[in-house]
């Protein structure tokens, strides 16, 4: 997108208005100081040239780049090159649902400290293995 300095008026595009090349079809459009010039820069030289506020039509010309940048979004969106990289909506909604299921399930295990089954059972096993070791120093 543009920044504030792009389309503002400089020297070298208003002098353009006062000193024009007709091979370039500087006297075909009284606006225009060449066939190929945009329309934003004519706009911005001739608001300034003639003592309005060039700010405005600079702030079109963004507005019009934002458009076309949206409108890019949209094709690209409609013909599934974003496909990849984001999922249907029913997907993403699946997948928050089980996201959300995990993250509620693991806030209930932090607020009640449940330790993980693995270590339960691991826990489990290392008591069996130290009774039989008491047992068998008693014996």
């Amino acid at each position: 997108m543009s920044s504030e300095k792009s389309f503002s008026p400089s020297f070298r595009s208003l002098f353009s208005y006062f000193v024009r090349r007709q091979s370039v079809g500087g006297f075909l459009i009284p606006f225009k100081h060449g066939q190929q010039q945009q329309l934003a820069d004519a706009q911005v030289n001739i608001s300034f040239l003639i003592g309005l506020d060039w700010t405005i039509p600079q702030k079109w010309q963004q507005v019009r780049e934002q458009e076309n940048v949206l409108k890019t979004l949209k094709n690209a969106a409609k013909e599934g090159v974003f496909g990849d990289i984001v999922s249907s909506t029913s997907d993403l909604r699946t997948q928050l649902t089980i996201v959300e299921n995990r993250a509620e399930r693991l806030r209930v295990n932090v607020a009640e400290f449940k330790v993980l089954p693995e270590y339960r059972e691991l826990e489990k096993e290392a008591s069996d293995l130290t009774r039989q070791i008491s047992q068998l120093t008693v014996s």
